[in-house]
């Protein structure tokens, strides 16, 4: 199991069911959006 959702996203990447099941459209762009959403995350500053 992934651990964090970097991870976790990676391994959607590579998993051949990912594209057979959302296509290769769909899951390039939910790849991509992820990839940003956790970009975005550590780049925000908590106390």
């Amino acid at each position: 199991m992934p651990r964090t959702l970097g991870e976790a996203i990676e391994a959607f990447a590579v998993d051949p069911l990912s594209r057979t099941v959302f296509g290769d459209a769909m899951a390039t762009a939910f790849i991509d959006y992820k990839r940003a959403e956790w970009a975005d995350y550590h780049g925000q500053v908590s106390v």
